[in-house]
């Protein structure tokens, strides 16, 4: 009796470890589902958007420089990727990155020669990934957030676009219809073919009007600065030529050098060569950053062909985000210019209308329009009660002998009717909301 008691326990305890055993199984299955569920769903959270300011190219020294900006959005960013393509292949270079906060930009150095497979002349799209860091203390690669595309038409000898003129493939009768002629920026330096040391080089971008009257733009080598007597060129720049001395006085004064370049966004600096006698009594140099100005309000810096301008964030409507508006150079959020705020429920009222044509509407007039109202030709009319649901461009915003303001559509079939409500929006954005 004793022998089958102690059978039976051990059957037991047996049993007691085979369900905790396979209790484990299950849990490790289960732990691990709901584990990269919670990492998912704690991605999948996280809104870090970075966006590319401007890239760079510097031809001679084989580098592009990044421009990114980190907009608005939760998330704890590690790090990013930028994948840059030309047309035979991509790499990807990860880049570190510590307190890169929210509406902070920084400016990213990638030397093109540590990968021999990319071709700086032919990179044509460069792209941005954040890196996030999640609450397990891993990463995780976030989507491609944007992209700026069309680099190798700015390289040289390769096509170039021009924004100032009617562009490529546009018809004209006279090259000036095009585009200016502009030197590509970081192209500057001492070429070996033409071999001249008392000239420095740079690509320019050339317009014409050719046989087919149609433009056409590319990109040719050509003299940009020619030395003074004591000076060659170095580096893209002209500097003396090794010369004794005894003391600072005997070497050149202080001078500024190259093009004005931007700086936190809204500032411009330049560069100031100070030259001093070297242990060897030979003059030399020191480059340093310099202030120059900080750009008005409402207004950055920005690279151009012509160097760092202060520029308005927008001259136009279509330089803003969907949902924006050019108003003072910058980029605002857009609110009907009649009907309240564009979140809100308030809406205008058609009191009267009138056509040319029995059946159909062409003008209609409404007591919340006024002299205080600044409506423009081609901006838009949405209608929100009614039978009306296309959203109409304004023809014609007037006013009678008598004061009576109405607005002319471009149409002359409008479905309108006394009582209505609508909205005049800027932008076509308005139709959507």
């Amino acid at each position: 009796m004793n022998k089958r008691g102690l059978s039976e326990v051990v059957t037991t305890i047996i049993i007691i470890l085979l369900i905790l055993i396979a209790i484990a199984g299950i849990w490790a299955v289960l732990n691990g589902t709901i584990f990269s569920q919670t990492k998912k769903i704690s991605l999948d959270k996280l809104t870090i958007n970075l966006k590319i300011k401007s890239v760079n190219m510097d031809y001679e020294g084989n580098k592009t420089s990044v421009r990114v900006l980190r907009e608005v959005g939760e998330g704890n960013l590690a790090g990013i990727k930028l994948i840059v393509r030309d047309k035979d292949s991509s790499e990807v270079f990860d880049m570190e990155v510590s307190e890169f906060l929210e509406l902070a930009e920084r400016t990213f150095v990638l030397d093109l020669s540590t990968r021999p497979d990319l071709n700086i002349y032919e990179v044509y799209e460069v792209s941005v990934a954040p890196i996030i860091l999640l609450p397990d203390s891993t990463t995780q690669i976030g989507r491609i957030t944007d992209t700026i595309k069309g680099l190798a038409e700015n390289s040289p000898g390769a096509s170039s676009s021009n924004t100032n003129g009617v562009g490529q493939g546009a018809k004209c009768s006279v090259a000036s219809q095009c585009g200016e002629d502009e030197w590509i920026m970081g192209t500057k330096g001492c070429y070996p073919s033409p071999n001249d040391p008392k000239k420095v080089y740079a690509y320019k971008t050339i317009w014409e009007c050719n046989n087919l009257l149609k433009c056409n733009s590319y990109s040719e080598l050509q003299v940009y600065q020619t030395c003074e007597d004591n000076k060659i060129c170095s580096n893209g720049e002209c500097v003396l030529e090794n010369k004794e001395c005894a003391s600072n006085s005997d070497c050149p004064s202080s001078e500024i050098i190259g093009d004005l370049f931007c700086k936190n966004t809204n500032q411009r600096w330049q560069t100031n060569r100070t030259w001093y006698c070297n242990t060897n009594s030979i003059c030399n140099y020191t480059d340093t950053e310099q202030f120059y100005e900080t750009c008005p309000p409402n207004q950055e810096c920005e690279t151009t062909p012509q160097g760092a301008l202060c520029s308005p964030e927008c001259l136009e409507h279509s330089d803003c985000e969907s949902g924006e508006v050019c108003l003072g150079g910058q980029c605002i959020a857009e609110i009907p210019l009649v009907g309240g705020t564009s979140s809100g429920s308030s809406t205008a009222t058609v009191s009267q209308t009138w056509a040319p044509n029995l059946g159909s509407v062409e003008y209609f007039s409404s007591g919340n329009l006024g002299s205080g109202i600044s409506i423009q030709e081609n901006y838009f009319v949405k209608f929100y009660s009614g039978s009306e649901t296309r959203c109409l461009k304004i023809r014609e915003y007037s006013y009678t002998a008598n004061n009576f303001y109405y607005i002319r559509l471009n149409v002359t079939d409008g479905n309108i009717s006394s009582g209505d409500q609508f909205k005049v929006w800027q932008t076509d954005w308005g139709c959507t909301q």
